[in-house]
């Protein structure tokens, strides 16, 4: 959408530039456009910052995984305990056991 938008934006720009024989429209498109593209950039690093940096699972979460872990018999304790929320249900989980 923000493509089809620059697209118009450019284009009106251009024909103004050309019916007026003035460079003013011009500029002012290529501000418009460069505006638009850093309003979609920080659109997308907003929305996928998490995934790119990693959301931690609640603790309500890292505690049930660790209670299902101790109920093993091989394993005493967790301790050190490190979870990730992938996305898609997806979890990383590292945790020392003794």
């Amino acid at each position: 959408m923000a493509a089809v938008v620059g697209v118009i934006i450019a284009g009106t720009c251009m024909g103004l530039t050309t019916y007026f024989n003035t460079p003013f429209y011009d500029s002012i498109g290529s501000l418009a456009i460069g505006g638009l593209l850093g309003v979609v950039a920080s659109f997308i690093i907003y929305t996928n910052s998490g995934a790119l940096v990693g959301r931690s699972i609640p603790h309500e979460r890292i505690l049930e995984i660790n209670k299902y872990l101790e109920s093993d018999e091989m394993v005493r304790a967790i301790h050190d305990v490190k979870a990730t929320d992938m996305g898609n249900e997806i979890v990383r989980y590292k945790g020392i056991q003794f």
